[in-house]
């Protein structure tokens, strides 16, 4: 359940970017020397969110970025002021903004930061300044440990409504913290701003579990004056994993939550002790979903869960979720802070994702509760139950893609991309022509074909890991169906491509005519 207590209105985002102060951006820094005690709550945890989250229930897939803008998400936060509204934005390559999308992984605004670099971006987090709620961004990657610089930029939180997409970028107003480290460059992507003190934390990503620190700024932050930080403590721990690429402080403030390779962790902060001492406390692994290459990590504002997503076109949105038994063997949220009755996930019975076995229960898919693989957000596929029956498993389900088509010159062929977290079991699936009522047009996928997670596959006439015997002409299209007949994907064309016709990037819906095919790779190399 999210709070209920109001919090105060988000900064209209129509304002000029040379006027920090009409955005609630002022430019001398005294709003950093503001005690907590005299900031207005933006969000309310009760002290029962800490107590009542002992464990985590397994991931649950909540929505896809579907966006062609965002196809590397480095970062991502939740919105303080926004109702159900994340804040994402791509790795190195992109240009100074940012994004609003809501939990199913719709668009909803861009927000550009016009004058800002973009060297490295690598991870966003959500803060107080002053009375306001703050997005701050991480421009904080150095992976050959080269830079002289690095910064932090920081901007209210601009409007967003989930349900209302903006139809254009907006501007938005910020300031920007310069910093360099005290002992040289380093790489780093995980970004940390404590939701009562305002401090903030840089945490190196470093290739053993061992050898990595933590740094602080110094106090008060004051835009363009570039300061050194300060050295807080190692850190290192197996339970986090190497290479930490993404972190969050919980909305209580008690807790940190980081993301290595493979793995996330978390740190309790132990009671009555400073909180940089959380550092050096024990980490406890959490459950984490199998991801192409997962980057971010963000607990929910409620503080009763946390949100994970990965680099990649259409990147799914996984929820882990804190759940507590009742007495009749379902499973609720924690307890939530607004005295309301808790949302109940799943009643008891014979229903997956009640955490144990009911007699006669298979845990197989006719428990679902009519949830299938389209209703997960997935193009199609046998959706299915985890064999505890505690989550859904959609290890099943697939969003393959017609990725690149050649239908000219012969050799005619199709590339087939799978953009999801894990491995695509393609047989039974077929792909045709514009002839689907003739079966000798459809090339039938055998038994033991796969894609793996990020992985591509082509069929050609003849040869590939599929042959086929029919032509590809024009006008014409390549249709991909699943076993049970259901059109998954296709692309169609009135004429033939100059060179192939390919999506841009691999996955999106853009599909464009480029002049260098990629069979079974990529097309990025030959995107424009």
């Amino acid at each position: 359940m999210r709070d209920t207590n109001t919090p105060p209105d988000a900064i209209d985002i129509d304002v000029a970017l040379d006027s920090g102060s009409d955005a609630g951006i002022e430019p001398d820094g005294a709003k950093d020397t503001v005690s907590p005690a005299d900031i207005p709550d933006v969000t309310m945890v009760d002290a029962r969110v800490a107590e009542s989250c002992a464990a985590y229930g397994d991931p649950v897939r909540v929505g896809m970025i579907s966006s062609s803008l965002l196809t590397e998400t480095s970062g991502i936060a939740a919105s303080r002021t926004n109702p159900g509204v994340l804040y994402a934005h791509n790795d190195s390559g992109d240009t100074a903004r940012f994004f609003a999308i809501d939990e199913m992984g719709g668009l909803l605004g861009e927000f550009t930061l016009a004058g800002a670099t973009a060297t490295d971006w690598e991870d966003i987090a959500i803060g107080r300044c002053g009375t306001q709620s703050c997005v701050y961004i991480g421009d904080i990657g150095d992976n050959l440990s080269a830079r002289t610089e690095y910064a932090v930029y920081r901007a209210v939180e601009p409007r967003a409504t989930v349900g209302m997409p903006a139809a254009a970028a907006v501007p938005v107003a910020y300031e920007r913290f310069p910093f360099v480290y005290p002992d040289g460059p380093h790489n780093a992507e995980t970004l940390l701003v404590h939701p009562t003190t305002g401090d903030l934390y840089v945490v190196l990503k470093v290739p053993t579990v061992s050898g990595g620190a933590v740094y602080r700024f110094p106090r008060p932050l004051v835009p363009e004056v570039r300061v050194t930080l300060e050295r807080v403590g190692d850190f290192g721990q197996t339970a986090c994993g190497a290479l930490l690429t993404g972190g969050d402080i919980h909305p209580a403030g008690d807790r940190v939550i980081l993301r290595g390779r493979g793995q996330i962790c978390e740190l309790r902060q132990t009671t009555g002790a400073a909180f940089d001492t959380i550092f050096a406390t024990t980490a406890s692994p959490l459950p984490v979903a199998v991801e192409v290459q997962g980057e971010a990590v963000a607990y929910d504002p409620d503080g009763l869960s946390y949100f994970t997503t990965s680099e990649g076109a259409a990147a799914p949105i996984y929820r882990i979720g804190c759940f507590v038994p009742t007495a009749d063997g379902g499973v609720t949220d924690a307890e939530p802070t607004d005295g309301s009755a808790p949302d109940v996930i799943v009643d008891a019975g014979s229903l997956c994702g009640n955490a144990h076995i009911d007699p006669g229960e298979a845990c197989d898919a006719t428990d679902l509760g009519g949830a299938t693989c389209v209703t997960r957000g997935f193009r199609a596929g046998a959706l299915r139950c985890s064999a505890s029956c505690t989550a859904l498993d959609e290890a099943g389900c697939s969003n393959v893609r017609i990725n690149e088509v050649e239908s000219n010159p012969s050799p005619d062929w199709v590339e087939f991309f799978n953009p999801g977290p894990g491995v695509a079991d393609m047989a039974g699936y077929y792909f045709t022509d514009n002839a689907p009522e003739d079966v000798s047009h459809h090339a039938v996928f055998p038994a033991g074909t796969v894609i793996p997670a990020g992985g591509f596959l082509f069929a050609s006439n003849p040869g590939g890991a599929l042959a086929f015997t029919f032509g590809l002409g024009m006008p014409d299209l390549a249709r991909l169906y699943e076993p049970g007949g259901t059109v998954i994907d296709e692309i169609s064309w009135t004429t033939h491509a100059a060179g192939t016709l390919a999506r841009c990037p691999d996955g999106s819906e853009t599909v464009v005519d480029v002049a260098t095919p990629t069979q079974g790779g990529s097309n990025a190399p030959s995107c424009p």
